[in-house]
C-alpha cells in the first residue's frame, strides 16, 4: 500500500497545488517499509496526478481538497483521505497504528471515533476537544440537544438577549427579500428600536465610514468616532490606535449598538471588550483583498502565504 501525502514544510499541506513535496510512504504488512521524498514545489493539480499515477499511489493523504480533484483521482483508482491537519510525525504515527481517516488532527487524538454515548462532563470540557466539524450526529441542526454533551450548565438567554436573538432570526429567516450586510444593519437596529448608533472606524476607511454614516443617519442618530482619537505618538513616529478612547467616548454617549468598521486586528477585539452597548463588525480592512478576507480561502496563493507565516 503506497500512500502519497503533499507536504508544506513539515506539515501535510492544506491545498495539494501548494505543496512543496510529495511524501510517499510504502506500507507492507501492517508496517512502514520504505518512504521517499519528491520535490513538487509549483505544481499544479494535473502535474501533481500525473506524479501519483506514475508513483502507482493508491492512497492520496491530503488537507482541503475539492469534488472535482477528488472525483479525478478515484477515477484513476486513488483512494482519497482529506482533511487531515497535522504534522510529519504525526503522520507517520497514524500510519502505524492504523488512526488515519478523514479529519485526522481536528478530532481528539484519545478518541477519534467519539459517539453520541460518549457524553461529555462539564467538569470534562477543558479536556476534550470539541470540534462541531467533524461531529457525526448533526443532531442540533435539527434542533434537538447536542448528544455529547449532558450537565452542561448553559444559561438560558436573558430578556434583552432573547429580543436580540430574535431579531436576528427574524432577519436571517426572511425568504422574501435578500439583504446586503448593511440593509441587515438597518432592519436589525429598527427592529431592536435602537436609536443611536456609534460608529467604530479606522481612519483609512473614511470614505466608506462617511457614506455609511450618510445611510444611517436617514434612520438614526450616528456618532463616528475615528481610531486615532486621542492616540500617541509611538517611537517609530507613527500615530498607534486608540480603541480604548473609542469606546469610552461611545459609552460616554451612551450609545445602543457599535458598529466596527476596518478597525485593525487585535484592535477590533479590544472595542469589543472595553464597549458597553451590544457591537458587531460591519466592514473588516484587508489591505491584500480588497477589504474581503474570506477570499483567501478560495487562493492557492494566500492559503500558501498563511502557511509559510506560520510555519
Amino acid at each position: 500500500m503506497l500512500y502519497g501525502i503533499p507536504l508544506f514544510g513539515k506539515r501535510v499541506a492544506p491545498r495539494c497545488t501548494i505543496a512543496d513535496e510529495l511524501f510517499l510512504v510504502n506500507v507492507r504488512k501492517g508496517t512502514i517499509a520504505a518512504t521517499e521524498k519528491i520535490e513538487m514545489d509549483g505544481k499544479n493539480w494535473q502535474e501533481i496526478m500525473k506524479i501519483l499515477t506514475q508513483y502507482n499511489i493508491d492512497i492520496l493523504v491530503c488537507g482541503g481538497i475539492n469534488n472535482m480533484e477528488k472525483n479525478i483521482a478515484r477515477s484513476n483508482g486513488i483512494n482519497v483521505i482529506d482533511n487531515v491537519a497535522c504534522s510529519e510525525d504525526e503522520l507517520i504515527d497514524a500510519i502505524e497504528y492504523n488512526k488515519l481517516r478523514p479529519g485526522f488532527g481536528f478530532l481528539s487524538e484519545d478518541d477519534p471515533d467519539l459517539k453520541p454515548e460518549d457524553f461529555i462532563n462539564e467538569t470534562e470540557l477543558s479536556d476534550i476537544y470539541v470540534n462541531c466539524l467533524y461531529c457525526s450526529s448533526k443532531e442540533c441542526i435539527k434542533g434537538i440537544k447536542c448528544p455529547y454533551i449532558k450537565n452542561v450548565n448553559i444559561p438560558d438567554c436573558n430578556s434583552y438577549e432573547e429580543q436580540m436573538l430574535n431579531a436576528a432570526i427574524d432577519i436571517s429567516f426572511e425568504d422574501e427579500r435578500k439583504l446586503c450586510r448593511m440593509s441587515e444593519v438597518v432592519y436589525y437596529c429598527l427592529e431592536m428600536k435602537y436609536s443611536r448608533i456609534g460608529i467604530a472606524y479606522c481612519t483609512e476607511l473614511s470614505e466608506a465610514t462617511e457614506i455609511l454614516v450618510s445611510v444611517l443617519k436617514r434612520f438614526f442618530d450616528v456618532i463616528p468616532v475615528c481610531c486615532k482619537i486621542s492616540s500617541k505618538n509611538r517611537e517609530n513616529g507613527k500615530q498607534s490606535c486608540n480603541p480604548i478612547g473609542q469606546a469610552k467616548i461611545l459609552n460616554m454617549m451612551k450609545t445602543d449598538f457599535n458598529i466596527i468598521v476596518g478597525l485593525c486586528l487585535g484592535a477590533d477585539s479590544i472595542f469589543i471588550k472595553e464597549s458597553k452597548s451590544p457591537t458587531t463588525t460591519l466592514f473588516v480592512k484587508d489591505k491584500s483583498l480588497a477589504n474581503n478576507p474570506i477570499g483567501a480561502l478560495y487562493s492557492d496563493y494566500y492559503l500558501k502565504e498563511v502557511s509559510k507565516s506560520t510555519l
